[in-house]
């Protein structure tokens, strides 16, 4: 199934609470949810990760640029309403930058005698059997030109989203740099990546693309920024695991498309193994 969203935006208790309406539709289209397949293995209860077409694009203005953060963010309310059997209206979300979002219950409203039953109904929603699943659940957002990631998960999760249009320029010096300083690999050294060095240029640049969206979306699963590799970082990356995203059609069809990953940590595995 996929989603069409609609969004508003509600003042609950001192701040924005998300509302978000949901129709069921058939084509992808603007505002449209479309869900990405986690390639390898089986995750049975793994992340769940959605594609939104947002249209943003990289020069838009600062209400474009939060017209998508806010879209993600009702489509993320809409995906747990559904898993959770509540109303969207249930759960807030929050939007603050540089930070990954939180998903909680909408607070009982200090209400005037007018608003009392309101109140009481929210307060009646901490009390429900659905709200206690809230505990563990993680969110995590990535945005690229046109199209933005969504991903929870009951347990830490982040997802990554590269537009491979920005790395068709870059050439082998810059690569090799960015690969040593962040990734601790070096494409010389290494022998599978010093095979890919023979590849086409645009090979070897949507292969990096490809690395660089699995490097990312383990920092956002620890909720660490981007930063340069060293043996400490490399023993907590250990501990996520990193898969690559199968994308929907209408991403999977565009020329040089997009790299998308998406990194988690399993909370009921003894020692938080990542592969």
């Amino acid at each position: 199934r996929t989603f069409h969203l609609r969004v508003k935006w509600l003042p609950a208790h001192g701040a924005p609470a998300l509302v978000a309406m949901i129709n069921v539709v058939n084509a992808a289209s603007a505002g449209t949810l479309l869900p990405c397949r986690i390639d390898g293995a089986p995750v049975p209860h793994g992340p769940r990760v959605w594609a939104l077409r947002t249209e943003q694009r990289p020069t838009d203005a600062p209400a474009e640029r939060e017209a998508a953060r806010l879209a993600c963010r009702a489509a993320l309310a809409a995906l747990l309403a559904a898993e959770l059997g509540c109303a969207p209206s249930a759960l807030q979300i929050t939007n603050q930058r540089g930070q990954a979002p939180r998903v909680s219950v909408v607070p009982p409203v200090r209400a005037s005698s007018a608003q009392a039953q309101v109140a009481e109904q929210a307060g009646d929603q901490l009390a429900e059997p659905w709200a206690k699943q809230l505990a563990p659940v993680r969110l995590s957002i990535a945005h690229a030109a046109g199209w933005s990631l969504v991903a929870w998960h009951r347990g830490p999760v982040g997802v990554d989203l590269q537009d491979r249009a920005a790395q068709q320029g870059m050439d082998a010096a810059e690569r090799r740099r960015l690969s040593v300083l962040y990734l601790g690999q070096d494409e010389g050294s290494n022998r599978a990546l010093a095979q890919a060095r023979r590849a086409p240029e645009a090979i070897k640049n949507e292969a990096f693309a490809a690395r660089w969206a699995a490097h990312e979306a383990r920092l956002k699963c620890l909720g660490q920024p981007l930063q340069e590799w060293s043996p400490t970082l490399q023993a907590a990356l250990a501990g996520c695991t990193a898969r690559s995203l199968t994308l929907p059609v209408p991403m999977a069809d565009a020329a040089p498309g997009w790299a998308g990953a998406v990194a988690w940590q399993d909370l009921r595995a003894p020692g938080h193994a990542g592969r």
